[in-house]
Protein backbone atom coordinates (compact mmCIF):
# COMPACT_ATOMS: atom_id res chain seq x y z
CA UNK A 1 0.00 0.00 0.00
CA UNK A 2 3.16 2.37 0.70
CA UNK A 3 5.00 1.60 -1.97
CA UNK A 4 1.69 2.75 -4.32
CA UNK A 5 1.45 5.87 -2.66
CA UNK A 6 4.87 6.70 -3.06
CA UNK A 7 4.23 5.57 -6.72
CA UNK A 8 1.60 7.97 -7.06
CA UNK A 9 3.32 10.69 -5.49
CA UNK A 10 6.54 10.09 -7.75
CA UNK A 11 4.26 9.96 -10.97
CA UNK A 12 2.43 13.38 -9.84
CA UNK A 13 6.05 15.00 -9.70
CA UNK A 14 7.63 13.71 -12.59
CA UNK A 15 3.69 15.00 -14.84
CA UNK A 16 4.77 18.33 -13.19
CA UNK A 17 8.01 19.01 -14.43
CA UNK A 18 7.04 17.85 -17.36
CA UNK A 19 4.65 20.11 -17.70
CA UNK A 20 6.03 23.15 -16.32
CA UNK A 21 9.35 22.03 -19.29
CA UNK A 22 6.62 22.41 -22.11
CA UNK A 23 5.14 25.74 -20.83
CA UNK A 24 8.19 26.97 -20.76
CA UNK A 25 9.29 25.82 -23.89
CA UNK A 26 6.08 27.37 -25.67
CA UNK A 27 6.80 30.57 -23.66
CA UNK A 28 9.73 30.68 -24.66
CA UNK A 29 8.80 30.07 -28.18
CA UNK A 30 6.04 32.92 -28.50
CA UNK A 31 8.89 35.54 -26.84
CA UNK A 32 11.47 34.88 -29.39
CA UNK A 33 7.99 35.38 -32.27
CA UNK A 34 7.28 38.55 -31.05
CA UNK A 35 10.93 40.11 -30.24
CA UNK A 36 11.20 39.39 -34.07
CA UNK A 37 8.03 40.44 -35.08
CA UNK A 38 8.86 43.69 -32.53
CA UNK A 39 12.09 44.55 -34.10
CA UNK A 40 10.72 44.45 -37.86
CA UNK A 41 8.08 46.88 -36.93
CA UNK A 42 9.77 49.06 -35.33
CA UNK A 43 12.25 49.17 -38.12
CA UNK A 44 10.06 49.71 -40.75
CA UNK A 45 8.32 53.10 -38.44
CA UNK A 46 12.10 54.34 -38.18
CA UNK A 47 13.03 53.85 -41.81
CA UNK A 48 9.66 55.26 -43.20
CA UNK A 49 10.21 58.29 -40.86
CA UNK A 50 13.22 59.05 -42.44
CA UNK A 51 13.18 61.58 -45.08
CA UNK A 52 15.73 63.39 -47.67
CA UNK A 53 16.20 66.16 -45.37
CA UNK A 54 18.50 64.24 -42.80
CA UNK A 55 21.45 65.45 -42.89
CA UNK A 56 23.88 62.57 -42.26
CA UNK A 57 21.37 60.17 -40.68
CA UNK A 58 23.02 60.12 -37.18
CA UNK A 59 19.97 59.49 -35.25
CA UNK A 60 18.32 56.98 -38.01
CA UNK A 61 22.01 55.22 -37.71
CA UNK A 62 22.03 55.61 -33.92
CA UNK A 63 18.64 54.00 -33.54
CA UNK A 64 19.06 51.14 -35.88
CA UNK A 65 22.13 50.01 -34.31
CA UNK A 66 20.45 50.13 -30.89
CA UNK A 67 18.29 47.97 -31.86
CA UNK A 68 20.82 45.59 -32.81
CA UNK A 69 22.46 46.24 -30.30
CA UNK A 70 19.83 44.90 -27.75
CA UNK A 71 20.98 41.61 -28.84
CA UNK A 72 24.69 41.90 -28.56
CA UNK A 73 25.31 41.87 -24.83
CA UNK A 74 25.77 38.25 -24.45
CA UNK A 75 26.55 37.04 -27.69
CA UNK A 76 29.85 35.69 -29.23
CA UNK A 77 31.88 37.63 -31.63
CA UNK A 78 30.62 36.41 -34.80
CA UNK A 79 27.12 37.26 -34.31
CA UNK A 80 27.84 40.76 -32.98
CA UNK A 81 29.45 41.23 -36.06
CA UNK A 82 26.32 39.59 -37.84
CA UNK A 83 23.88 42.23 -36.37
CA UNK A 84 26.38 44.90 -36.63
CA UNK A 85 26.85 44.21 -40.76
CA UNK A 86 22.59 44.33 -40.68
CA UNK A 87 22.74 47.54 -39.18
CA UNK A 88 24.49 48.89 -41.69
CA UNK A 89 23.06 47.33 -44.29
CA UNK A 90 19.67 48.48 -43.48
CA UNK A 91 20.99 52.17 -43.40
CA UNK A 92 22.64 51.67 -46.62
CA UNK A 93 19.19 50.83 -47.97
CA UNK A 94 17.35 53.78 -46.22
CA UNK A 95 19.89 55.92 -47.45
CA UNK A 96 19.24 54.49 -51.08
CA UNK A 97 15.10 54.97 -51.18
CA UNK A 98 15.82 58.06 -49.70
CA UNK A 99 17.60 58.89 -53.38
CA UNK A 100 15.16 57.40 -55.74
CA UNK A 101 11.56 57.81 -54.61
CA UNK A 102 10.84 55.92 -57.19
CA UNK A 103 11.61 52.75 -55.29
CA UNK A 104 11.84 54.19 -52.32
CA UNK A 105 9.05 52.16 -50.62
CA UNK A 106 9.97 49.32 -52.03
CA UNK A 107 13.34 49.12 -50.67
CA UNK A 108 12.51 49.97 -47.02
CA UNK A 109 10.17 47.42 -47.03
CA UNK A 110 13.03 44.90 -48.47
CA UNK A 111 15.27 46.28 -45.62
CA UNK A 112 12.69 46.05 -42.78
CA UNK A 113 11.63 42.32 -43.71
CA UNK A 114 15.38 41.42 -44.15
CA UNK A 115 16.74 42.65 -40.91
CA UNK A 116 14.15 40.96 -39.16
CA UNK A 117 14.54 37.66 -41.21
CA UNK A 118 18.75 38.21 -40.06
CA UNK A 119 18.14 38.52 -36.73
CA UNK A 120 16.09 35.07 -36.71
CA UNK A 121 19.15 33.65 -38.78
CA UNK A 122 21.05 34.57 -35.97
CA UNK A 123 19.19 32.93 -33.46
CA UNK A 124 18.57 29.60 -34.91
CA UNK A 125 21.92 29.39 -35.93
CA UNK A 126 23.66 30.40 -32.45
CA UNK A 127 21.09 27.51 -30.81
CA UNK A 128 22.34 25.44 -34.02
CA UNK A 129 26.13 26.00 -32.44
CA UNK A 130 25.63 25.37 -28.98
CA UNK A 131 24.61 22.14 -29.29
CA UNK A 132 25.77 19.68 -26.94
CA UNK A 133 28.88 17.07 -28.71
CA UNK A 134 27.54 14.24 -27.14
CA UNK A 135 23.97 15.06 -28.46
CA UNK A 136 25.00 15.56 -31.91
CA UNK A 137 27.04 12.33 -31.88
CA UNK A 138 23.78 10.13 -30.74
CA UNK A 139 20.90 12.25 -31.97
CA UNK A 140 22.29 14.16 -35.27
CA UNK A 141 22.71 17.93 -35.74
CA UNK A 142 19.91 20.48 -34.52
CA UNK A 143 17.74 19.77 -37.25
CA UNK A 144 14.88 22.07 -36.58
CA UNK A 145 17.04 25.11 -36.30
CA UNK A 146 18.62 23.93 -39.26
CA UNK A 147 15.29 23.98 -40.70
CA UNK A 148 14.11 27.72 -40.07
CA UNK A 149 17.93 28.37 -41.57
CA UNK A 150 16.46 26.94 -44.34
CA UNK A 151 13.37 29.01 -44.59
CA UNK A 152 15.49 32.45 -44.01
CA UNK A 153 17.71 31.85 -46.64
CA UNK A 154 14.74 31.45 -48.74
CA UNK A 155 13.76 35.05 -47.81
CA UNK A 156 16.96 36.05 -48.55
CA UNK A 157 17.01 34.96 -52.02
CA UNK A 158 13.56 36.54 -52.02
CA UNK A 159 15.22 39.80 -51.24
CA UNK A 160 17.96 39.79 -53.55
CA UNK A 161 15.29 38.82 -56.54
CA UNK A 162 13.73 42.09 -55.55
CA UNK A 163 16.35 44.43 -54.39
CA UNK A 164 17.45 43.42 -58.72
CA UNK A 165 14.16 44.33 -59.58
CA UNK A 166 13.95 47.71 -58.16
CA UNK A 167 17.65 48.52 -59.28
CA UNK A 168 16.82 47.65 -63.23
CA UNK A 169 13.96 50.26 -62.25
CA UNK A 170 16.50 53.12 -61.30
CA UNK A 171 17.88 55.44 -63.77
CA UNK A 172 20.32 56.54 -60.94
CA UNK A 173 23.78 55.79 -61.58
CA UNK A 174 24.80 55.74 -58.04
CA UNK A 175 21.90 54.02 -56.84
CA UNK A 176 22.16 51.44 -59.06
CA UNK A 177 25.85 50.68 -57.82
CA UNK A 178 24.79 50.95 -54.23
CA UNK A 179 21.41 48.75 -54.52
CA UNK A 180 24.54 46.20 -56.58
CA UNK A 181 26.94 46.66 -53.52
CA UNK A 182 24.04 45.46 -50.92
CA UNK A 183 23.33 42.87 -53.13
CA UNK A 184 26.47 40.84 -53.45
CA UNK A 185 26.05 41.57 -49.07
CA UNK A 186 23.01 39.46 -49.30
CA UNK A 187 24.79 36.57 -51.92
CA UNK A 188 27.13 36.37 -49.62
CA UNK A 189 25.47 35.91 -46.51
CA UNK A 190 23.21 33.19 -48.20
CA UNK A 191 26.40 31.39 -49.13
CA UNK A 192 27.30 31.25 -45.80
CA UNK A 193 24.22 30.73 -44.57
CA UNK A 194 23.86 27.42 -46.99
CA UNK A 195 27.27 26.07 -46.03
CA UNK A 196 26.85 25.91 -42.50
CA UNK A 197 23.44 24.11 -42.38
CA UNK A 198 24.75 21.68 -45.20
CA UNK A 199 28.11 21.08 -42.44
CA UNK A 200 25.92 20.43 -40.13
CA UNK A 201 23.81 18.46 -41.41
CA UNK A 202 26.68 16.16 -42.91
CA UNK A 203 27.82 15.58 -39.31
CA UNK A 204 28.06 12.33 -38.09
CA UNK A 205 25.62 10.66 -35.76
CA UNK A 206 24.41 7.35 -34.66
CA UNK A 207 20.87 7.63 -34.29
CA UNK A 208 20.23 11.07 -36.63
CA UNK A 209 18.80 9.33 -39.62
CA UNK A 210 16.04 8.24 -37.16
CA UNK A 211 15.56 11.54 -35.81
CA UNK A 212 15.12 13.35 -38.93
CA UNK A 213 12.11 11.31 -39.32
CA UNK A 214 10.19 12.55 -36.46
CA UNK A 215 11.33 16.04 -37.27
CA UNK A 216 8.25 18.17 -37.76
CA UNK A 217 8.05 19.83 -41.61
CA UNK A 218 6.45 22.84 -39.77
CA UNK A 219 9.31 23.45 -37.23
CA UNK A 220 10.98 25.48 -39.21
CA UNK A 221 10.03 29.47 -39.61
CA UNK A 222 7.57 30.26 -43.16
CA UNK A 223 9.75 32.02 -45.20
CA UNK A 224 8.70 35.74 -46.58
CA UNK A 225 8.10 35.55 -50.12
CA UNK A 226 6.57 38.81 -51.49
CA UNK A 227 6.06 38.65 -54.97
CA UNK A 228 8.84 40.68 -57.05
CA UNK A 229 7.55 43.97 -58.56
Amino acid sequence: MKKMKYFGVISLLVLGVVVSAETINVGGSVNATTRGNSMEARLEAQIGSTTEDDEDGDDVYMEVKGMAGEKMGGDNATSTMRRSAMATMVLRLNAVANRDFGIGAEVRAIAAEQASSSERAIEAQEKAEARNALVTLLFGADYKNLGRLRSEIATTDNSIRRLTAAMNRSTDATVRTELQSQIDVLETQKEETAEFVTTNESKFSIFGWFVKLFVSSDSSATATTTPVQ
